[in-house]
């Protein structure tokens, strides 16, 4: 398992911190995605890379079973607090933004 979060929400949340005015100097934020396998999110994106290029991908896995990670575990909840934001990441979604980045 991996912790992914799409280029665009991280910019989105810099540029909302820069314009935060924050009370305290310095501030810690954990920001994170969602936990998925990275085979899931490899193969959520060959399925809309085939639609919108109207070419086929060929999958090779060379493990039967990739290697068991523990899922990543990670607290974002001050960050969506401060900046008054919901998740909205979602395997679909941050494949979709990879192919039209």
């Amino acid at each position: 398992s991996r912790n992914f979060i799409s280029l665009k929400t991280t910019a989105a949340y810099i540029e909302k911190l820069i314009k935060l005015k924050m009370k305290k100097k310095f501030m810690i934020f954990n920001l994170g995605g969602i936990n998925t396998q990275v085979i899931a999110l490899v193969k959520k994106f060959i399925i809309l890379y085939e639609k919108k290029k109207k070419r086929k991908i060929l999958l090779i896995i060379k493990s039967n079973e990739p290697k068991k990670v523990k899922k990543l575990y990670y607290q974002d909840f001050y960050i969506r607090k401060t900046l008054k934001i919901k998740k909205k990441e979602s395997l679909h979604y941050i494949a979709k933004n990879l192919l039209n980045s």
